[in-house]
């Protein structure tokens, strides 16, 4: 996705499951603790503003809570919703600068587990900031959670052909499309509109208000750069510092934001595809043109017959080509990855590609609700049931692997209920804390022309540029970018000059 679906590090989402149950048992009592306290009192924002939030030890050196949020800004009284949120605190041996808020994408992704699967990343920012994060509303151990469909029906969307083509595929792409819009709108009705991101960059400033902070410094991945331009446009006075890595134009509609990826999940196929014979182990055929065509086969092979394993799990081509773009999120560890399970597929062995197709390594989910309830309503703005078919047969002919299967994870969105009220827009960010726009040059999820869109828009805004491979610069980049997204952040005088790092 981002994600589809993005996450900060593919190391921390191997770590975070390991984690899940125990910081779920600690948020949950904490929040029939906390909730219980506050919920009879808060009668407004100030009352949500100044709560207090009681810190306890959850796991190693991080501390939890719960925060309350207004379901609904515009009606405050009318409910209450609970976010779980957590930090590491400022380890002293620094100038304290505040709290640093933190966002590893999605939407639709806890932001928990991520900062618990690998602490010691956090050891350099925390000599001058808390770091803390949220499971944004809608996700995780927040309460309530976007959850629309059952099992089975997130089978059968996962199960399905790569890019329909028969009447019977169309018909049930289209089936399985209005069946997750109406699915979530049956559960949560016009309240399915409150779990975007302007609402959650409003939550940040619950937060930053009940920690009695003055002004916050954010560090934002993939989506999550969405999410910090929607917080310094509302609150641009309240932020400190500002790194936006891998970088989305929030000028951009979410219909081009499918096409920009197809085009750029295509074009770091066929950098794998070129780089492929440099190993002994690559399994495709020479030349560009025929490795495309062996890729293409395989999805198409399990596209009409899916390899089933004794379990019962099922590889379908989407699936498949969903684990060949996932592939491309870090290529020093997908692209061997994907080398090694291509070798076993090509000689009929599939179930090294099933197994990871059913685990973290499949990042490209097209059932996810969270997910849908964000980008639909935000940056979906048009509702054309019939469009995705059109696209298809032209983003084909731009990105022949790609192309298509992106279109049709437009279909969804086509049949979703609430829409916002604002649309995709340029912004300044004026009256903001120095912002870094940092961006990969060879990024599938998060084009370069992205964050070169937004550089232009925002006139205040330093850029860093990696001349890497891959999606998330902040800790693949090398020492050159890591130390001046760092020093960014922590420095009395940031930098001032953008910046390319090799």
């Amino acid at each position: 996705m981002f994600l589809v679906n993005i996450y900060l590090h593919n190391k921390i989402r191997q770590c975070m499951l390991s984690f899940a149950h125990l910081l779920l048992l600690c948020i949950v009592l904490n929040f029939q603790i906390f909730s219980a306290e506050v919920q009879a009192d808060i009668v407004s924002i100030e009352t949500f503003q100044n709560q207090t939030l009681n810190w306890t030890h959850c796991f190693a050196e991080m501390e939890c809570a719960t925060l309350n949020v207004p379901a609904d800004y515009d009606h405050p009284r009318d409910e209450i919703w609970s976010l779980a949120i957590a930090r590491y605190p400022w380890k002293s041996d620094g100038v304290r600068l505040g709290i640093l808020f933190v966002n590893p994408g999605g939407p639709g992704i806890p932001g928990i587990p991520d900062l618990a699967g690998y602490p010691r990343f956090w050891d350099t920012l925390r000599k001058n900031y808390d770091i803390i994060t949220f499971d944004p509303r809608g996700t995780g151990s927040s309460f309530p959670t976007v959850d629309c469909l059952s099992d089975d029906e997130k089978y059968a969307i996962r199960n399905q052909v790569s890019s329909p083509e028969s009447e019977a595929q169309i018909k049930l792409a289209r089936i399985l499309g209005r069946l997750q819009a109406d699915s979530c709108f049956k559960k949560y009705g016009k309240k399915l509109a409150l779990f975007s991101t302007k609402n959650v960059a409003r939550d940040i400033d619950i937060l930053r208000s009940a920690m009695g902070e003055p002004q916050i410094s954010y560090l934002g991945f993939s989506y999550g750069t969405y999410l910090g331009i929607n917080y310094a446009e509302l609150f641009p006075g309240r932020t400190h510092r500002i790194v936006l890595d891998s970088v989305m134009n929030p000028a951009i509609n979410y219909q081009r934001i499918r096409h920009d990826q197809a085009i750029g999940f295509q074009k770091s196929i066929e950098r794998f595809i070129s780089d492929c014979p440099r190993h002994e182990d690559c399994p495709l055929p020479p030349g560009k043109v025929s490795g495309l065509q062996a890729l293409g086969n395989l999805v198409a092979r399990m596209d009409k017959s899916p390899y089933k394993s004794e379990d019962g799990r099922e590889l379908s081509g989407s699936r498949t080509l969903g684990l060949i773009e996932s592939s491309m999120y870090m290529p020093e560890e997908g692209w061997p990855l994907l080398r090694n399970i291509l070798k076993s597929a090509f000689a009929g062995n599939y179930k090294p590609m099933l197994e990871k197709a059913f685990s973290p390594a499949l990042m490209v989910n097209p059932a996810d609700s969270p997910y849908l309830a964000v980008m639909c309503h935000d940056l979906q703005t048009t509702r054309d049931p019939e469009a995705p078919k059109t696209l298809a047969k032209q983003w084909r002919h731009q990105a022949p692997l790609t192309g298509a299967a992106r279109a049709w994870s437009l279909q969804p969105c086509e049949y979703w209920p609430v829409k916002s009220q604002q649309r995709p827009h340029l912004v300044s960010l004026m009256g903001a804390g120095p912002i870094m726009i940092v961006a990969g040059q060879n990024d599938p999820a998060t084009p370069l022309k992205w964050a070169r869109a937004l550089g232009r828009q925002v006139k205040n805004a330093v850029s860093l540029e990696w001349r890497g491979e891959g999606h998330i610069v902040y800790g693949r980049g090398g020492s050159c970018a890591d130390l001046a997204i760092e020093s960014f952040l922590t420095s009395s005088a940031p930098l001032t000059q953008s910046i390319k790092c090799p």
